[in-house]
């Protein structure tokens, strides 16, 4: 998953840190996603995780207008 991918990065590069991490997040982490709550968390989870780490740094990408939702799972 994206929390474990991105914890076990920090734990492995705890010691020798990079100058910068790039993660790169939606803007559903922002204004949520009513058909996909678990996309729009784990990308809120990125963002915070760049807001407490100095290191890191955060991009809010927008959907892209030809972009379609991904199917819901029901």
């Amino acid at each position: 998953t994206l929390f474990r991918s991105v914890t076990l990065l920090d734990k492995a590069l705890r010691d020798e840190p990079p100058a910068r991490v790039i993660l790169f997040s939606s803007i559903a982490g922002v204004f949520g996603d009513f058909a996909q709550p678990d996309y729009a968390y784990a990308n809120a989870w990125l963002d915070q995780y760049a807001a407490r780490h100095p290191h890191a740094i955060s991009i809010r990408w927008p959907l892209a207008a030809t972009a379609k939702a991904l199917p819901v799972k029901t």
